[in-house]
């Protein structure tokens, strides 16, 4: 529903209804990913860019094998060895990042 620069969602998780505000001209557009309500997030993430990832340095990532008999689970970024590691201690070189794996800032929906 649409309603003077407001667009009025509903929570797929709670139901209840919230704002997404918009500014027309240039303006900002302010968007939630999480509902203001009940705090759970609205839409799947999309993967991180490489630049995004190499922003995360020391910081959890969710990752994502694309051969599926890879991990899948969060990894920690480290940006000196140029890697994504696991808690194993196993890793993806991030070389092969977009080719053999894929980093999101939280869990994807399972399909």
């Amino acid at each position: 529903m649409e309603a003077k620069g407001r667009t009025i969602m509903s929570c797929e998780y709670c139901n209840k209804e919230y704002g997404i505000y918009h500014k027309r001209n240039g303006y900002m557009l302010i968007e939630h990913n999480f509902c203001p309500m009940c705090g759970k997030p609205l839409k799947d993430p999309e993967p991180l860019t490489l630049e995004e990832l190499k922003e995360r340095d020391g910081k959890p990532v969710y990752c994502v094998g694309l051969d599926n008999n890879c991990f899948n689970g969060w990894c920690l970024v480290n940006i000196c060895e140029k890697k994504v590691v696991d808690s194993e201690g196993d890793y993806w070189e991030m070389v092969k990042y977009g080719k053999l794996f894929v980093c999101y800032d939280r869990e994807p929906k399972e399909d």
